[in-house]
């Protein structure tokens, strides 16, 4: 093997990254050599109607329609064949209609046996219609009568009843007004006791608010005098207190200026402490990505040295018959730049480790003395470690190019090495490889160290910050402290200015007070001295006990008045109440009379009609045998005038089920004949796990074996309830569909599949369910960009599958173009040995089976275009 192919390998391997490609791999220079290629598809989205539901297979059904005649005939001649279709009224047979004469004759008679029937109906019923006419008239007249009967009785009772309430209506006036009179006495009785019984009370009371106001007079007058000497000695009081708050209140501005100038001073402190805490944060989050990028880095070397493992296996088991047979001699020059190369990469290593060391000095001066100072020199240390790493991987990618040229010169010269040193190349690779991603794992963990130590200053600068605010909320609350205590002496004083005021208030109030009072008290004596008088009217306590006794007299004599009345009332309610009770009687008698007269007169009436009723339900009966034995007669009649039998529908002849000659029995069928245009059906088998999916009137999707290109539509029409016959123990029932639409060129028994759909999404955008890729919770799929033409992942929300197909919700549109990627292997001829990475967009590509299609994508260590 060419040391070309070993390099462009190495080089492939080395490469980070790589999106979409097509790689085809030759080992061998002698024999045949084996291509592996990733080939995409490209599809355009475009819509689709993607149906989930339960599929089974089916069959079609087509009823059909027997004919046949109510009366034996001959087959004279058969007039149509199987298949034919026919409409209503085309002649199917000619018949012999000598036999039928017999029967037209019967039929004669019983039409007119029928008609002699309606005729004694007709009869009866006019003959009812009178009695219903006369029994309708006795039941007025009878009526009537024993209405002037009851309306009588009514009237005396009514006589009665009111000469009874009127008699009573002047007892009850007269009760009323000796009532009255009792209540109006009973009254002035309770009146003119109570006057006498609060006479001595009401006048007391006068007696002792007069007591009351000559002491209040006097104690006013004292009030006054003792008010004067005291108003002197308050003022000075009030003077006092009022000075004493102006000098607390100076204090208080006092306290205030200082607080606030304070207050400022640490708010300070704290706004730079935030700000150092902010910008070492921002520091941390470089060097957390810094972390991250070296972790990444080193996560793609380990997946670079597998795949460089698997390329040694790989060269190893393809050249073991060339192992040790070809030598060549390689170039210095070139050998020698590489090396140099290689040197300035060792170089600005060990610079890279010198850099990193002053870096950890100077986050270490920052974080003893967090001054303006140290942040700079940090930062510029920082800068100077990325600018080195920056040309360490300029440094690699020009050793890359380098080992490129190389091995471009030696393919052009036809200069080669012997497989062995071939081999021992990829090993010593394999080793640097290895021994680099040991170093930078070390170089990762002096990392996380440093981190480790950035966190730990971040959490004592943040402390620092804590016991500033916590000076501050010191400050703010001692300047409170001091603020509430003058405030507080402040206010002792606006107690002492408030007792003041009260006591002026209160000692001046107190002889309003009292003179308000002397005020009401006249008031209430004056007020007293009028009731008084209105109430007893200037009499005299004897005064008022000799019209009490007057009273008395009155009530007693009311009292006998009333007993008297008491007794004309109860003689009179008996006798009256004797006379309306004879009236109720009698009118009771007249009522049970009529209503005995009008319920007998009714039912006669009812019994007629029912008798009418029953007559022309008989004669409804006739009519309808008439018209069903003239329709047999008409049949008759045209047989025996075309001697032909027709079809009464339109449909396709299925069999013939009469010869000519045969004399048939009476309502032998004698032709089937299929309506497909309506009436076609489908048949399911459906087991008793899944029946239970399925409705009437649910959506179904029909295809039919024998006509691959048309989709028919129908819904369910029949569940059958019972279980039909298995012979393999399982229990399934039959579902029948009926189709809707044109069912022309469908026949009984073809072979169908009939989908039961639950759910569906019709003229929407889909794709193959191939072409979608599942990364963790996300449907990814690829396509290519419509301006470059290079492939893209670009993540989609997907809708319903049915599990070819899938519908596309959001992410791409109609019209993008989709790549469906496969793995091919295949066995190509012997040509000069090369390496092909390539990146190919193919319109069709053949179909591959399953297990041949793999993803292909970008990743650390793969293969880049």
């Amino acid at each position: 093997m060419k040391k070309s192919l070993v390099l462009a390998l190495i080089t492939a391997i080395s490469a980070v990254g790589g999106y979409f490609v097509t790689i085809k791999t030759q080992t061998k220079a002698t024999a045949s050599e084996k291509v592996t290629e990733i080939i995409a598809k490209e599809v355009k989205v475009g819509t689709g109607d993607v149906i989930i539901g339960l599929s089974e297979t089916a069959s079609i059904t087509i009823p059909t329609h027997g004919i046949f005649f109510d009366y034996a005939l001959t087959i004279k001649d058969i007039l149509v064949k199987e298949g034919q279709i026919v409409k209503v009224g085309d002649p199917l047979f000619d018949v012999e209609v000598e036999a039928v004469d017999d029967d037209i004759e019967t039929l004669e008679d019983k039409i007119d046996g029928y008609q002699e029937q309606l005729d004694d109906i007709n009869d009866t019923i006019t003959s009812l219609n009178k009695d219903y006419d006369n029994a309708v008239k006795d039941k007025g007249i009878e009526t009537e009568k024993a209405k002037l009967t009851l309306d009588k009785s009514l009237l005396q009772i009514e006589s009665s009843q009111g000469n009874y309430e009127a008699q009573m209506t002047s007892f009850d006036r007269q009760k009323e007004d000796l009532l009255k009179k009792k209540a109006d006495l009973q009254a002035d009785k309770s009146e003119y006791q109570a006057l006498i019984n609060t006479y001595e009370k009401d006048h007391a009371e006068l007696w002792k608010l007069e007591a009351e106001y000559d002491k209040l007079d006097d104690e006013i007058e004292a009030d006054e005098i003792w008010v004067e000497g005291r108003e002197d000695d308050k003022d000075k009081e009030l003077d006092d207190a009022e000075g004493a708050i102006e000098r607390l209140e100076a204090q208080i501005d006092d306290v205030e200026w200082q607080r606030d100038i304070d207050i400022d001073a640490q708010e300070d402190k704290i706004a730079h402490q935030e700000n150092v805490i902010e910008d070492y944060k921002d520091q941390i989050d470089n060097y957390k990505e810094q972390i991250k990028e070296y972790e990444d880095y080193i996560k793609e070397q380990e997946d670079t040295i597998d795949l460089h493992k698997d390329v040694m296996d790989d060269f190893a088991d393809d050249n073991e018959d060339y192992m040790g047979i070809n030598a060549t001699k390689e170039n210095d020059t070139w050998e020698e730049q590489i090396e140099n190369k290689e040197e300035e990469i060792e170089n600005k290593e060990d610079e890279i480790i010198d850099l990193e060391i002053l870096f950890d000095e100077a986050l270490n001066n920052e974080y003893n003395n967090p001054t303006d100072a140290n942040m700079s020199a940090t930062a510029l240390a920082h800068e100077k470690l990325l600018t080195a790493e920056t040309k360490l991987e300029q440094l690699e990618e020009e050793l890359e190019e380098l080992e490129e040229d190389y091995d471009e010169y030696l393919e052009e010269f036809g200069i080669s090495e012997n497989v062995d040193n071939d081999y021992n190349t990829l090993e010593d690779e394999h080793d640097v490889l290895n021994d680099e991603l040991n170093a930078r794992k070390d170089t990762l963990d002096d990392m996380n160290d440093v981190l480790t130590d950035m966190n730990d200053m971040l959490a004592d600068m943040n402390d620092v910050l804590s016991d500033l605010n916590a000076e501050l909320a010191d400050i703010k609350a001692d300047a409170t402290d001091k603020i509430s205590d003058i405030q507080d002496e402040i206010a002792d004083f606006n107690t002492v200015i408030k007792d003041i005021d009260e006591y002026r208030a209160l000692i001046n109030g107190n002889v309003s007070d009292k003179e308000a009072i002397l005020k009401d008290l006249q008031a209430d004596i004056a007020e007293i001295e009028a009731e008084l008088k209105e109430i007893y009217n200037g009499q005299e306590l004897e005064d008022l006990q000799d019209i009490l006794d007057d009273i008395i007299y009155d009530l007693e004599q009311n009292a006998k008045d009333l007993d008297d009345l008491d007794n004309d009332i109860d003689n009179t309610m008996t006798e009256e109440q004797y006379n309306v009770e004879i009236d109720a009687l009698e009118a009771a008698q007249a009522r049970s009379s009529y209503d005995t007269t009008v319920a007998n007169l009714q039912d006669k009436i009812d019994d007629i009609v029912a008798d009418i009723a029953d007559q022309r339900d008989k004669k409804e009966d006739v009519l309808a045998d008439i018209a069903e034995t003239e329709a047999e007669l008409k049949e008759l009649l045209e047989i025996v005038e075309t001697a032909q039998i027709v079809s009464d529908i339109d449909g396709v002849i299925t069999s013939i089920d009469v010869a000519i000659k045969d004399e048939t029995k009476e309502k032998q069928v004698l032709i089937e004949i299929a309506n497909h245009i309506d009436n076609t059906y489908v048949k399911a088998s459906i087991s008793q796990d899944d029946i239970g999916q399925l409705s009437v009137g649910q959506d179904v999707e029909i295809t039919v074996d024998a006509k691959d290109d048309v989709t028919f539509m129908g819904k369910v029409d029949t569940i059958s309830y019972t279980a039909g016959p298995s012979m393999s123990g399982n229990v399934n029932y039959t579902v029948t569909t009926l189709l809707e639409g044109d069912t022309t060129g469908l026949y009984e028994g073809m072979s169908a599949e009939a989908t039961f759909i639950e759910e569906k999404a019709l003229d929407v955008p889909v794709v193959e369910l191939r072409a979608i890729k599942t990364v963790g919770k996300k449907s990814i799929v690829k396509i290519k960009d419509p301006i470059t033409g290079e492939p893209m992942e670009i993540e989609v929300t997907t809708g319903l599958s049915d599990g070819v197909k899938t519908e596309i919700i959001s992410g791409i549109t109609i019209g993008d173009t989709v790549l469906i990627e496969s793995a091919v292997t295949s066995m190509g001829p012997s040509s000069a040995l090369k390496n092909e990475t390539s990146t190919q967009s193919q319109q069709q590509m053949p179909s591959m089976p399953q297990d041949m299609m793999r993803p292909t994508g970008g990743g650390g260590g793969g293969f880049r275009q």
